[in-house]
């Protein structure tokens, strides 16, 4: 894989991103990491929260859909989360943590991305699960 910067693929800038560096990308599969430091705007009381999960969950599946538009040489297009089904949050991860976030693509239907994706902290311990719909903008 060509080494390619993450605010290519995503909308989203400072202070609301929430991946740092792409490990693996593919038409598939997608693997980030993302170091949470001091005064994340999705962390409260030393902790990240569950919808900063979500937002690095889907922030990752963007990394995906983004990764084929990029190759092509197209514009990449916005996405938008359509739904969330059976977050299980074992664990929320510290301020200071790195975590890596894996998703994988379980269907494509038109316009909507179904992936299933999780979280784990640099033990390799999971930390979050979750299926999200993706709406991606024609």
């Amino acid at each position: 894989m060509e080494k390619v910067n993450v605010l290519d693929l995503i909308p989203q800038r400072t202070p609301f991103v929430m991946v740092d560096e792409i490990l693996r990308v593919d038409e598939k599969e997608a693997s980030t990491t993302f170091y949470i430091a001091e005064g994340n705007v999705m962390s409260r009381s030393g902790k990240f929260r569950a919808g900063g999960i979500i937002e690095n969950i889907a922030q990752t599946a963007a990394v995906l859909a983004g990764y084929g538009y990029y190759k092509r040489g197209e514009e990449i297009p916005i996405g938008f989360i359509a739904g969330v089904k059976a977050l299980i949050v074992k664990e929320l991860p510290y301020i200071g943590d790195t975590v890596t976030t894996k998703i994988k693509l379980l269907k494509s239907l038109m316009n909507v991305l179904i992936i299933e994706g999780s979280m784990s902290n640099s033990e390799g311990k999971t930390l979050a699960t979750s299926e999200i719909r993706i709406f991606i903008q024609a």
